[in-house]
């Protein structure tokens, strides 16, 4: 597993559990955020529920990362690996992943996947969990999460007998994807970047 650090602004959490964040995340990423949450529980007001996920879309949709180009790139959200939950979502994961690996990564059994399903227009793709800053992966899935990076290499090696999807793992690791608060707002991504400037916390000048 690998990790990188997606910067907010001190107050992101507490913006997010008031609602005024996860207004402005909706619009900004319409067409990414599962249109179930708006009215479930991942989202305001359930605590911080979503707000990880959706920090970690906005970082994805904002920078290049792991040689997937920016243009073009689309995100499959938690409930993409249940077909009652999000059938679309679904059938394209399933089409990434192909027949034999799709269902030995798309089920519970042994704990869910991850949170993301990053993919490229050429079907390149990486799994990432998104992390609030102190929140740790659970036991499952730190037993889940290097069976699903073990099958992903074996699907790899050359002369494979796995009968491969359209997809190319740009990495077998899974990204950890970790909120990380600062002050600089140079680092904010660019979502966060459309705070109100009332929203946003004091710099300093050379900022």
């Amino acid at each position: 597993m690998s990790e990188v650090a997606v910067f907010c602004p001190p107050e992101a959490e507490e913006n997010w559990r008031d609602g005024k964040l996860f207004e402005r995340m909706c619009k900004r990423l319409k067409g990414t955020i599962p249109k179930s949450w708006p009215e479930g529980e991942q989202c305001p007001p359930h605590g911080s529920y979503g707000f990880a996920e959706c920090l970690a879309v906005d970082y994805f949709m904002s920078y290049s990362h792991l040689a997937l180009p920016r243009e073009g790139l689309k995100i499959l959200v938690e409930g993409y690996y249940s077909k009652t939950k999000d059938e679309e979502g679904y059938q394209k994961a399933s089409e990434l992943l192909g027949p034999e690996l799709a269902p030995l990564v798309l089920t519970y059994t042994g704990g869910q996947p991850p949170d993301l399903l990053v993919y490229s227009r050429d079907n390149r793709f990486f799994f990432s969990e998104a992390k609030r800053p102190t929140e740790p992966l659970s036991k499952t899935q730190k037993t889940r999460f290097p069976q699903i990076e073990s099958l992903l290499r074996r699907y790899m090696e050359p002369g494979s007998q796995l009968q491969r999807g359209t997809g190319t793992p740009a990495t077998s690791d899974i990204v950890i994807a970790r909120v990380t608060p600062t002050n600089e707002r140079k680092q904010w991504t660019r979502t966060l970047q459309l705070y109100r400037s009332y929203d946003i916390p004091e710099v300093s000048a050379k900022f």
